[in-house]
């Protein structure tokens, strides 16, 4: 476990200074076997690759950002019928996992794309519940936040899918 903390900082530090993946794994195999650093490192880009992509990354990121504030204010609004302790759990959990999704997707981490698909795709049933009602109400606020959030959920979809290909053209089935 020692050796994998160590690997993820090297290859952290390495990444940060633009050092090529391939130069990256040569001084790997000098100091570990390549079972132990093999996945570790599929799970970072190349550097140029991943300066490249900064721009749909961020974008990326700030989409997840809108969401998960869209989500907390219906924690908060939900939360109120449960008091406040309720409301404080229930934030605290609702930001958890936004969160260190974030982190992740500032580190160029592999899985972080894949759990925002995931996530997202899951979170598909409850966005479309209550369409009809939001529709039939005329209410062109709710309507506009409807399709806000929809353009949301279709980007929180297609950009990390994006980036998966184009940060990882080789493994991506792999991956999946």
């Amino acid at each position: 476990m020692s050796n994998k903390k160590e690997i993820v900082g090297f290859i952290k530090e390495q990444i940060k200074q633009n050092t090529p993946k391939s130069q990256i794994e040569n001084e790997l195999s000098s100091k570990y076997e390549r079972k132990e650093y093999e996945k570790i490192l599929k799970d970072f880009p190349e550097p140029s690759l991943k300066e490249k992509y900064k721009l749909l990354n961020n974008t990326l990121i700030a989409c997840v950002s809108i969401m998960t504030l869209f989500k907390l204010l219906t924690i908060v609004e939900i939360g109120s019928e449960f008091g406040v302790i309720a409301v404080l759990i229930f934030l605290v959990i609702g930001l958890l996992i936004p969160i260190y999704l974030v982190i992740y997707l500032l580190q160029y981490r592999r899985g972080a794309y894949i759990i925002t698909i995931a996530l997202t795709v899951l979170s598909l049933r409850n966005f479309f519940d209550g369409v009809d009602e939001i529709f039939t109400s005329g209410n062109w606020l709710y309507i506009g936040i409807f399709f806000f959030g929809l353009i949301l959920v279709i980007l929180l979809i297609l950009i990390p899918a994006i980036l998966l290909k184009k940060l990882w053209p080789k493994q991506l089935v792999k991956s999946l």
